[in-house]
């Protein structure tokens, strides 16, 4: 009989990871009661919901906006709407088009997608989630997970203990749940299979058919562009408020889009008036057959490229002639592990696990959660924020449901 939720013994779970995945888990496992701790190797929550702070506001480097399809992101997103902490946005974004004469032209994106972003940046999210966990959830920032070893453990399986690369160590935790990229959660994995000494503890602790998976998993990378402009940008396709540009739906080029900061819920449009002038600040994303040709390039020559791409398109000449963009100042940001372009394969058997169905795509890493290592992230799914936050939801699910049979 499977034992109500209510009575379950409280679990420590260690979670790997505070971005969209890991929070999302993180919520629906210490809304259970149980004992959740969160590592992060950055100095924040939010992965790729990020922002960087600029003295002309915050931009937003990672994510530029979500969609919800499904009903358990749909509930929870109105939950945060609520709390005024997402808006919709993204009502005024331009793509290229073909006019009458067959002449490219800035048009108005026409689909049936709301699209929603953070306020007043796109961390905020991330940062609301994490101020909402309870006192028995903590998050430790800035600490590197480098290694997980395995303890004994219990009549109920093993137990686990976290090295950073400090060399301190956390624990011990019941279940531990991987929700970095899958190249990162792959080299922590092949880390589970010694104990405190280094000692091999046989194959039978190891993860091999998950570690077979995640090596199919292909990750592309993303340069992002901020910049900062003293003249604010020109009206395109008749609209002086367009809040963003579609320029590549593919790999074609360098740029994939540009998105106007300003534009967002929260903040202060750009002015011409002398009194009360401000800058205009950019988000440009290169797409990721541009991002991986020029992965290790510096910085400032990225910065660099990537204006250069955006002054030349020819659209923006012909559309806005003698437009002057005045100073700009440019900065760029490497996602090394931006997106999946693969996923986990749906008919992979978990480690341990005969005929084990990945239904949802929901991964229990060595069989049957009596190893307590489970993965969460954007392998499993998808590229979207809401696949993330689901494959973080769902997997928090099947653990709870693993602790119920227990």
């Amino acid at each position: 009989m499977r034992r109500s939720r209510l009575q379950m013994p409280v679990s420590s779970i260690a979670i790997i990871g505070a971005g969209i995945a890991g929070l999302s888990a993180a919520t629906r496992l210490a809304a259970q009661g149980h004992a959740v701790t969160i590592f992060e190797k950055a100095r924040g929550p939010g992965g790729r919901l990020a922002s960087r702070r600029t003295s002309e506001g915050p931009i937003d480097i990672g994510a530029q906006y979500f969609t919800a399809r499904d009903p358990r992101f749909q509930s929870a997103l109105e939950q945060w709407r609520a709390a005024g902490v997402v808006a919709t946005w993204g009502e005024r974004l331009l793509s290229l088009g073909k006019s009458a004469s067959d002449e490219s032209q800035w048009q108005r994106l026409r689909d049936d997608s709301i699209r929603y972003v953070a306020s007043p940046r796109i961390s905020a999210l991330s940062r609301h989630l994490s101020e909402q966990l309870p006192a028995h959830a903590s998050l430790h920032s800035e600490t590197r997970i480098t290694r997980l070893i395995a303890d004994e453990g219990t009549a109920s399986g093993k137990r686990w203990r976290l090295e950073d690369s400090d060399g301190d160590q956390h624990g011990p935790f019941d279940h531990v749940v991987i929700s970095a990229p899958a190249p990162q959660a792959r080299a922590l994995l092949s880390t589970s299979g010694t104990d405190a000494q280094g000692v091999a503890l046989g194959e039978d602790s190891l993860a091999p058919a998950l570690s077979e998976a995640l090596a199919q998993v292909e990750m592309a990378p993303t340069w992002t562009l901020m910049a900062t402009l003293e003249t604010p940008l020109p009206a395109l396709g008749g609209d002086a408020d367009w809040q963003g540009l579609l320029v590549s739906r593919g790999d074609d080029g360098p740029l994939r889009c540009v998105m106007r900061q300003h534009s967002r819920p929260g903040r202060q449009p750009p002015s011409h008036a002398k009194e009360t002038q401000s800058k205009e600040t950019l988000s440009l994303l290169a797409t990721a057959g541009w991002s991986r040709a020029n992965l290790e390039k510096s910085p400032q020559e990225v910065a660099t490229l990537l204006w250069q791409a955006f002054e030349a398109l020819p659209e923006l000449r012909e559309l806005a002639p003698g437009w002057s963009q005045g100073k700009v100042t440019l900065a760029a940001h490497r996602w090394r592990y931006a997106h999946p372009t693969q996923t986990l394969p749906q008919t992979s058997a978990a480690a341990g696990q005969k005929g084990y169905d990945q239904k949802d795509y929901v991964h229990n890493v060595c069989g049957q959660g009596s190893s307590g290592l489970w993965l969460a992230g954007d392998a499993l799914r998808g590229p979207r924020v809401e696949d993330a936050w689901l494959s973080g939801h769902e997997v928090a699910e099947q653990l709870l449901n693993t602790l119920a049979d227990s």
